[in-house]
């Protein structure tokens, strides 16, 4: 890790945590709680550049991508305790525990299960996915502990969790959801759920790139509102910086396409 003056500490523990594959974004001081008025881990972004006006001191929150688990011990000695296999991986200390980093396999592998909150019959082991966020290291607990990184991998380099942990982190998705769902299918039929279009950004050979930002970024203004928009712009926006465009012209065809939805909205 680069060294840094105070002032510069939090850019410089979010700068490594997305150069590692993370999307970021701020906790309060010595806290794992988002500054009131943001919108928590739906805020994260690649774009560490975004978050200069936080506070030096500022803990950080780290969202991973679609794909990706972290096995979140609470207390130590509990992974241990659950008996099964788990290969070296990237690995954070907490205070009381450690962070353990997995890729999920493919969905189809999955069928019809959804991931639980903790792992079963663990209640000192949290299961986060993209839905929520991890503290990331160089954060300070409330106690002074500082959360460190005892094993560097790169996201893009852990391991996938091994199969017999699968039926300890997942669960049957009840009817309820379900029906949800193929409601929601039926609803949105020419609409994928609102990060599709920014991961189907990250796919795009070079030469295609910027035709399909800027189509993708008025799709967006045209079939999403409130959360949902702002979520599939910040991850369009991430998969154009994965995809290799720089961010002045992502910012410009972002703001060309604002401005050509508000137009189209005043006909």
């Amino acid at each position: 890790m680069a060294h840094s003056t105070s002032s510069e500490r939090f850019l410089t523990i979010a700068t490594d945590a997305v150069e590692d594959g993370f999307e970021v974004f701020p906790l309060i001081p010595r806290g794992k709680i988002p500054y009131a008025g943001s919108h928590g881990h739906l805020d994260a972004t690649a774009q560490v550049s975004r978050w200069r006006s936080v506070e030096s001191n500022a803990n950080l929150g780290l969202r991973m991508p679609e794909g990706f688990v972290c096995l979140d011990e609470d207390k130590r000695g509990a992974l241990r305790a659950v008996g099964l296999p788990l290969p070296p991986t990237r690995e954070v200390r907490s205070r009381r525990g450690r962070h353990l980093y997995y890729r999920l396999p493919p969905l189809s592998e999955l069928g019809d299960r959804r991931l639980r909150g903790k792992v079963d019959g663990h209640s000192e082991i949290d299961v986060k996915s993209r839905s929520g966020f991890t503290v990331g290291p160089g954060s300070v607990h409330a106690s002074g502990y500082v959360y460190r990184l005892v094993r560097g991998v790169p996201l893009g380099e852990v391991p996938t969790l091994p199969a017999e942990w699968l039926p300890r982190i997942t669960r049957s998705a009840t009817q309820e959801e379900l029906s949800g769902e193929r409601t929601q299918v039926g609803q949105k039929a020419t609409r994928h759920h609102p990060r599709r279009l920014g991961q189907l950004m990250r796919t795009k050979s070079e030469g295609t790139r910027r035709d399909f930002l800027r189509w993708a970024a008025c799709e967006v203004h045209r079939n999403y509102s409130g959360d949902d928009l702002r979520v599939a712009l910040a991850e369009l926006e991430a998969g154009a910086i994965a995809a290799g465009l720089d961010q002045p012209d992502i910012a410009g065809l972002l703001t060309w396409a604002t401005g050509q939805f508000s137009i189209e909205g005043t006909k």
